[in-house]
């Protein structure tokens, strides 16, 4: 019995076991274009193309090599009013990409509330949108910015575009579905020991 506490309190309190699915846009076609409406799948991560605001010119995402969110290899280009949603998982509790940001507009969309377009992303570190957590680790570039950005908690629904904006390195943190079983399958296992050993 101790033991199986032992082994149930270590479940509890370790790191929930969580897969990551990553792209650097490396499994695309250089050049290659993405009006507003078609979507984009980049190594397990879909993403929609989208007006950005929905009132925006839209101009089609555009794969590039210019290293604007400091890369080194390719690259979404999003030059005018576009961005992307993505397409996430159930239980998706983390996002991360590289940004660079050298004009206006950028914004993201967490959970369907929006930060204030146009404003640097290094103005919402630490703030929280949508019910998640936003952390920005941000540097400055000749004629903009650049940086990393992450959110955090329970992520329903994501977007993030501008104009003469670019993203690269895009990471998504879900949960391991067989971990969280794990942890609510031995949560009533529990409970009956304990009952049956200290009998009313």
């Amino acid at each position: 019995m101790h033991r199986f506490l032992i082994a149930y309190v270590f479940l509890l309190t370790s790191p929930a076991v969580a897969s990551a699915a990553f792209t650097d846009f490396g499994d695309l076609t250089l050049a290659t274009t993405y009006p507003a409406g078609s979507s984009i799948v980049s190594n397990g991560i879909a993403l929609d193309v989208v007006k950005f605001p929905s009132t925006g010119y839209g101009t089609p995402i555009r794969v590039g090599n210019y290293g604007s969110a400091g890369g080194d290899g390719l690259e979404l280009s999003l030059p005018n009013t576009i961005g992307v949603e993505f397409q996430l998982p159930r239980g998706a509790e983390e996002i991360s990409l590289d940004y660079g940001a050298y004009c206006c507009h950028e914004a993201i969309v967490v959970n369907g509330v929006a930060s204030i377009p146009g404003q640097d992303f290094s103005d919402v570190a630490g703030a929280m949108i949508g019910g998640a957590s936003v952390s920005v680790v941000s540097t400055g570039t000749s004629g903009g910015s650049q940086g990393r950005i992450t959110i955090t908690g329970p992520i329903v629904s994501f977007a993030i575009g501008g104009t003469e904006f670019a993203i690269d390195n895009v990471r998504v943190v879900v949960p391991e579905p067989g971990a969280m079983g794990l942890l609510l399958m031995a949560a009533p296992i529990a409970v009956r020991r304990r009952q049956r050993s200290h009998p009313a």
